[in-house]
């Protein structure tokens, strides 16, 4: 599968964005890349998958408990849909550059 990110690594990035890639997600393993970010205020956790699948629909509960004070985590995905795919490669590829956005604060 093509990761939502892959889009972005020949862009410039400014300095406040930090991006990780986390294959298999658990609250131990989300804990421990926050760290590597103590500054960080606005966390958002981007996803290919629907909002109503993947794993923030399985674990966002989980992955607030291990916010700091002052931190907040949103998500940037699909919107929530009954298919994994939207079905037309050209509807997948705006879909996929409003996620990039959403996550980036792009509008």
């Amino acid at each position: 599968r093509r990761n939502p990110w892959f889009g972005l690594w020949p862009l410039a990035v400014p300095w406040q964005y930090a991006l990780s890639l986390i294959g298999q997600c658990c609250a131990v393993g989300f804990a421990e890349e926050l760290q590597k970010y103590p500054n960080a205020r606005h966390i958002v956790w981007c996803q290919e998958e629907p909002l109503n699948q993947g794993a923030w629909y399985a674990k966002h509960h989980t992955l607030t408990k291990v916010l700091k004070k002052g931190q907040m985590l949103d998500v940037a995905a699909r919107p929530a849909s009954a298919s994994p795919a939207v079905g037309y490669a050209a509807k997948h590829v705006i879909q996929q550059q409003e996620v990039v956005n959403a996550a980036l604060g792009v509008k």
